[in-house]
């Protein structure tokens, strides 16, 4: 993921898409940062990936159960201030599904 965000830094986490809340449908590993790559994935620190302006990070998304989550920036302390960014969809998980969010730009909705 790639912060086209022109200015503003965001901080990305992964959230169940009604409450909100830190989800624990879905797990994040961190695999690279700026294009260098880990030799084994970290889940973000506090759950969240900090991103500067033009910086990069890839995460490997595993659910493990089926849901909603969104991939959500909320660098304002205040709550309306929550922008998602990305929908994930795991249906009919019968194992664990991953998903590799890699080159995606975003820019949060204005």
């Amino acid at each position: 993921m790639v912060n086209a965000n022109g200015g503003s830094a965001l901080e990305l986490q992964i959230v169940d898409q009604d409450t909100l809340a830190p989800t624990e449908g879905c797990s994040v590993l961190q695999i690279s940062l700026d294009g260098i790559y880990f030799n084994k994935g970290i889940p973000p620190r506090l759950g969240k990936t900090f991103l500067v302006p033009s910086a990069k990070a890839d995460w490997l998304v595993v659910c493990n159960k089926p849901g909603k989550y969104e991939v959500i920036t909320d660098s304002e302390v205040d709550t309306k201030s929550i922008k998602s960014l990305l929908t994930v969809v795991a249906e009919n998980v019968l194992c664990n599904t991953a998903f590799l969010f890699s080159n995606i730009m975003l820019v949060t909705p204005s």
